[in-house]
């Protein structure tokens, strides 16, 4: 499994890759975003089949990706 990691914390990103690859070795970090519109490249560049979202992102809300498909 692909996944990407959309998160404005630079560590909590370092941790989520840190802990995939010790107890999810199946699953690939592909990469990861600081914020909703690099999210968005990433996601439609790699289609992922997983997207770790933060719920606040700044001063955005990790839902708000959702508007930029649809059928998310």
């Amino acid at each position: 499994m692909n996944c990407i990691i959309i998160d404005d914390n630079e560590l909590a990103i370092q941790t989520l890759k840190s802990l995939l690859t010790t107890f999810c070795p199946n699953v690939k970090v592909m990469g990861a975003s600081q914020n909703i519109s690099y999210g968005v490249s990433l996601i439609n560049e790699l289609n992922p089949d997983i997207v770790f979202l933060d719920v606040e992102i700044k001063n955005e809300m990790g839902f708000d990706l959702f508007s930029f498909f649809p059928n998310p």
